[in-house]
């Protein structure tokens, strides 16, 4: 038990990317839930803090930790006249879990080496893309989907080649997840003398996420080392700079080239590049995409905010609501349809109360994040930048997908909250062992 409490941070993070392998789906409420192993994790971590709660019968809540309450109850609020009050339940639960977690993250981050934090976020990352790796080539040379765990429609029979998920639900969920591993990496690269190894890294990384044709998420990275340099300017060099471009480069033409030379080689459609770089060019959906029902479901999502504007439809209520308004929807919805935009759907679902809350935990956040920066040092910068620079990704990825109760996310979250609550922890990271504060309350 000693050893689970010393290290339950560190499975907690490798586990983060097996979403689809392994799972089991189980019923709660009359709808099936994906039960994972970070999801395991994380109600044993839930549990274990609400024993210590109702034990000590005192619970301390942070700013941040007071917004993300105020939405917990705008989620219950909305589901008291949802149209499908089980789909409510299920996602207040797994909402809950999360958040949860990431409390617990926060108040725990000091009893941790954030070190191996990162070691284990960059090690996973590379496993996954490596299986992504293993699944593109297989794929590409006539493998069965038995053997590369590819769901049918990222095979090459869409596009000519295939679209690598590894252990992830999607495409795009492979390339949220890597942003987190990414975001820190770049943050450390720039602003610390390094070897060759970490620009090997980013450029394997760069290729396995240009594979995932994902293009939020490649956008998505694009904002994060922006956002990085500008962020760190006074502790990167022109060297640094030049090393991280040519690996972000040389990665996205690892992938075209991989592109190029398995298509031929395997006399796929020869307009394959051309096929690809169209669809990481063109924003939008276009009729007839395998995407253009994100348009509908945005039209749906606008509709329904403006039927219920104040606490919305009811979280997780969009797919019902499509399927009550919009006669597509009756042969392919099973009330489990999202819009694919996160901001409309928390419009839809939890209307502007939601909004607010979610705002308000953000604003609070910045402002917490504002304070701290101007007294950390660098290696505290170094991580305030890279999970801020990862929240901006997600931010920026949250306009093509739409689901809150990412285990990264809220992993992510967790582990910023607990450096803002820890000042002397941030502060002094990469020194001298903090003082033994206690959380920032104010």
């Amino acid at each position: 038990m000693n050893w689970l409490r010393r290290n339950w941070l560190y499975i907690l993070a490798f586990a983060l990317p097996f979403e689809r392998i392994p799972s089991a789906e189980v019923a709660l409420a009359g709808h099936s839930v994906t039960l994972k192993p970070s999801f395991v994790i994380a109600l044993v971590v839930a549990l274990v803090a609400a024993w210590q709660v109702v034990r000590s019968r005192r619970l301390k809540l942070t700013q941040p930790d007071i917004w993300l309450v105020v939405y917990g109850v705008v989620m219950a609020a909305s589901a008291v006249t949802a149209l499908d009050r089980g789909r409510s339940l299920t996602v207040i639960v797994a909402t809950s879990l999360v958040v949860v977690m990431a409390m617990v993250i926060e108040r725990t981050l000091p009893q941790f080496n954030l070190k191996i934090v990162y070691q284990v976020l960059v090690g996973v990352a590379m496993l996954m893309g490596l299986i992504g790796l293993y699944q593109y080539i297989a794929d590409s040379f006539g493998a069965p989907e038995a053997l590369t765990a590819l769901k049918h429609i990222y095979t090459k029979a869409i596009f000519g080649f295939p679209r690598i998920q590894a252990t992830s639900l999607e495409p795009l969920y492979l390339a949220s997840f890597l942003l987190l591993p990414v975001s820190l990496l770049v943050s450390r690269i720039y602003a610390r003398p390094t070897s060759w190894k970490p620009y090997a890294i980013l450029t394997f990384l760069t290729m396995i996420i240009a594979l995932t044709l994902s293009r939020g998420g490649i956008y998505a990275s694009l904002a994060v080392f922006a956002f990085v340099i500008v962020a760190l300017r006074s502790l990167g060099t022109w060297r640094r700079l030049a090393g991280m471009i040519g690996s972000v480069l040389a990665g996205a033409g690892l992938a075209i080239g991989l592109i190029y030379v398995t298509t031929h080689v395997t006399s796929a459609p020869t307009n394959a590049v051309s096929r690809y770089l169209n669809q990481t060019t063109h924003l939008s959906s276009s009729a007839g995409s395998a995407d253009s029902d994100r348009t509908v479901n945005r039209r749906l999502a606008l509709e329904a905010f403006k039927s219920h504007p104040v606490f919305g439809i009811g979280i997780g209520n969009f797919g019902a609501y499509a399927y009550d308004h919009d006669p597509s929807y009756t042969l392919t919805n099973n009330h489990t349809a999202i819009v694919n935009n996160e901001y409309y759907e928390v419009l839809a679902e939890t209307g502007i109360a939601g909004l607010l809350a979610l705002l308000g935990f953000a604003a609070t956040v910045m402002w917490q994040l504002r304070r701290l920066w101007a007294q950390s040092l660098s290696e505290g910068r170094v991580w305030l930048v890279g999970l801020t620079g990862f929240l901006l990704g997600m931010c920026i990825q949250y306009y093509s997908f739409s689901t809150l109760y990412i285990d990264h996310l809220w992993f992510g979250l967790g582990l910023l909250m607990g450096l803002l609550a820890h000042p002397e922890f941030t502060i002094h990271l990469g020194r001298a062992k903090p003082s033994q504060a206690g959380p920032d309350q104010s």
